[in-house]
């Protein structure tokens, strides 16, 4: 499958798409080494289950975008990258190689590429229940509340990154919102030993508590076990990385309790975290300087804990 090019990217330059040479450089190679502080493109990085993800039962397999096997390596010799792993919302949504038409997700690359001129390398993830890779895919079995059976996909990513002698294994961080800001606390929730610190814009914590826009399989008490297990508050125990909770207080998707009741269980287990808190915000901050703050809060925080 061809890919286009990246917008940010001279097209003249990169003739045979995503697998093409720049050069000496092959095109992955030259969005991380622009990643490390020589421009600004973020790495981001479609996950298909050909070569990372085990297919979920009755999921047709998916035929692969590009090889994601590391043949070569993603940065130069002797650099080390910290990681910015980011999950979008939705869940039924899809990130893009490129500026979004959906303007929190615009928001969100544009936040991408501002961590990759910080010095990251960005793998943003299109996991399990978004759109664009078919109905199956979509409708992922023991999804979300059902099983958080989209939480293997960022194990998946992390895991692959971990194998690769370019990265540092003590600096993958991650990052989203909504049911983005849901994963990166599952991440933390379940696998500090994993991500060293995460930035949660109003998540998900607990899914035996309603949640408008999203349907939540809690009509019988295995049903709501089920959520409950699914739900970061249910590991909180092995939290052990520092997070960014960020919230407004007026949030008619996701309640403003939810971060509330997390914080309470974050403090009495010893667990460092910060709160950026904005009063009477709601999901999809209003206003442009509240996102802006936000973003640069975050970017403060990875740069405390991840370099």
């Amino acid at each position: 499958m061809k890919m286009t090019p990246h917008p940010a990217i001279d097209p003249t330059r990169l003739r045979d798409g995503y697998g093409g040479q720049v050069g000496r450089w092959s095109r992955r190679q030259f969005l991380a080494r622009n990643a490390l502080g020589l421009g600004s493109v973020a790495l981001a990085w479609l996950l298909r289950e050909e070569n990372l993800l085990a297919t979920p039962p009755g999921m047709p397999r998916q035929p692969q975008s590009f090889d994601l096997k590391p043949k070569v390596p993603l940065l130069p010799p002797r650099a080390r990258a910290m990681i910015s792993l980011f999950m979008h919302g939705g869940p039924n949504r899809q990130m893009l190689l490129g500026w979004h038409y959906r303007y929190y997700y615009h928001n969100s690359y544009a936040m991408n590429q501002f961590l990759a001129s910080r010095g990251h390398v960005v793998l943003s993830i299109n996991y399990r229940s978004g759109i664009g890779y078919g109905r199956a895919f979509r409708t992922a079995q023991h999804r979300g509340a059902r099983g958080a059976s989209e939480y293997q996909d960022i194990v998946a990513g992390a895991k692959y990154l971990r194998e690769r002698a370019d990265v540092d294994k003590k600096r993958i961080g991650l990052w989203g919102g909504s049911y983005g800001g849901y994963l990166t606390a599952l991440g933390l929730a379940r696998n500090s030993d994993l991500f060293a610190a995460g930035v949660d814009f109003h998540g998900v914590h607990d899914w035996s508590n309603p949640v408008a826009g999203l349907r939540v399989p809690v009509d019988t008490s295995e049903r709501n076990r089920i959520a409950r297990e699914s739900s970061p508050i249910s590991s909180v125990e092995k939290w052990k990385s520092p997070v960014l909770l960020i919230h407004g207080d007026d949030d008619r998707n996701v309640e403003f309790s939810q971060t509330v009741n997390l914080v309470r269980r974050l403090r009495a287990n010893g667990v460092y975290f910060e709160e950026l808190i904005y009063p009477d915000e709601i999901h999809d901050f209003l206003r442009h300087q509240d996102w802006l703050r936000a973003y640069h809060a975050a970017a403060d925080f990875f740069d405390k804990h991840l370099k």
